[in-house]
């Protein structure tokens, strides 16, 4: 089956009536063929197109990256010159659908730095489900992207091109302008909206609460403040080979939506439901360190956690046993409707997939609050394990890792939620 947007384009062309005063958009029309990256068809604010990990083909034209090539493997990337171009862009994908294919949208800045790794989790599921192949691609946001990527992350993807052209998007007026247009409306803010957020922000701040800069120091005064998640860069790079992206599990009898497959972006991690983890084997002691940012509480409970996996286990199927650090968060309705941290000890998955296991460290108190980032420290020591969550340190002593040789998995959880990862760094 093929998603195609000609007819759309052209059933839009025929029953809308133009406006005298309308500017016809600057459409790129990009065919995937093994000349796209040398034509001047394009208009002025379109540089090129690169790919990596594919292949163009010229009959019929089109760009694959086969199911056999590794998770990550192959991508095109569409060149913007951000000073021609600082609108919001509609990108139209024509794709062959394919089920098993996960294919993202991502955006890089001038020097191939991810800014954003994931901006509509898996375009060929989210498109089939909301019935389109249209996506915003919010430029306006991001100042400095200059490379729209289409990266493939498993599966037989083939692609024949792509349409792009500018839209106005929502503009992002200053806190001070927008308390003013409230006051001269008479409108109440919501607690939910982001004017409500940012000013209690910046009270918790003046009241002595600490918020993360971009080089993980607390922000000392309100003219200096800086919390944004997105201002966080990494500090430990790495490699993204030093992790390995797992499928999710094949001896799990889970039920419901499996999430996608997680997105590697150097020392950046976007974890969709499906685990990451170490290439390498570790013995204690160990000492993980991260910074965790859940984007919202979609599902009604889940959580992030740090699994210690005996060094033998397949990448493709859940151990029989592990060590289980997590932060849990529990919506209103949802087992307690708090949230906590906990250590769970997985003793065996038990006859027909019921898992038998313990909690090692009882639950304790903690607010998982929705943007708002983590600075995770986890030691691991023969005594047991020192856990540290931005600044609080818990001892747990006795509660020990009964492998010698292990490897360390991070799992967001649930398939709904995404848990952006940073700073990673094991040693």
């Amino acid at each position: 089956m093929y998603r195609c947007i000609a007819l759309v384009l052209l059933f839009f062309a025929c029953v809308t009536p133009p406006r005298a005063d309308a500017v016809e958009p600057e459409v790129a029309a990009i065919t995937f063929d093994s000349h796209c990256a040398q034509s001047t068809n394009y208009p002025a604010w379109v540089t090129t197109v690169e790919q990596d990990g594919g292949r163009f083909f010229d009959d019929p034209p089109y760009w694959m990256a086969g199911a056999t090539l590794p998770v990550g493997q192959g991508r095109v990337s569409i060149v913007i010159d951000r000073t021609k171009m600082n609108e919001d862009l509609a990108l139209q994908i024509i794709y062959q659908d394919n089920a098993d294919a996960d294919l993202v949208v991502q955006l890089f800045d001038a020097n191939n730095r991810a800014l954003a790794l994931d901006l509509f989790a898996n375009v060929l599921a989210v498109g089939r489900e909301a019935r389109t192949d249209t996506f915003i691609v919010p430029l306006r946001r991001y100042p400095t992207a200059t490379r729209v990527t289409l990266r493939r992350i498993r599966g037989d993807i083939r692609m024949f091109g792509v349409a792009m052209y500018a839209v106005v998007g929502v503009a992002e007026a200053d806190d001070e302008t927008l308390q003013e247009l409230a006051k001269l409306l008479g409108e109440k803010i919501s607690p939910d909206s982001p004017l409500a957020k940012h000013i209690a922000q910046l009270v918790n701040e003046h009241a002595g609460a600490k918020y993360a800069g971009p080089a993980g120091q607390s922000a000392k005064k309100l003219d200096s403040l800086v919390v944004a998640p997105a201002a966080i860069e990494p500090m430990n790079p790495g490699s993204a080979t030093d992790w390995i992206v797992l499928p999710f599990p094949a001896n799990s009898d889970w039920p419901g939506p499996k999430g996608f497959a997680a997105v590697l972006g150097g020392g950046d991690f976007l974890l969709r439901g499906q685990p990451v983890r170490t290439r390498q084997s570790y013995s204690v002691p160990v000492h993980i360190t991260f910074d965790v940012v859940l984007e919202e509480r979609f599902a009604p409970d889940g959580s992030m956690q740090v699994i210690f996996d005996p060094a033998d286990v397949p990448d493709d199927l859940q151990g029989e046993q592990n060590i289980d650090a997590q932060m849990c968060y529990r919506n209103r309705g949802a087992y307690s409707g708090t949230d906590g941290i906990l250590v769970n000890e997985l003793l065996s998955l038990g006859e027909n997939f019921h898992p038998q296991s313990r909690i090692i460290w009882p639950e304790k108190p903690f607010q998982l609050n929705a943007g708002e980032t983590y600075h995770v420290s986890l030691v691991v020591t023969a005594r047991g394990m020192q856990w540290t969550i931005n600044g609080e340190t818990h001892d747990l002593t006795g509660v020990k890792v009964p492998f010698d040789k292990f490897r360390i998995t991070l799992y967001g959880w649930q398939p709904t939620d995404r848990w952006h990862v940073r700073n990673v760094s094991v040693n």
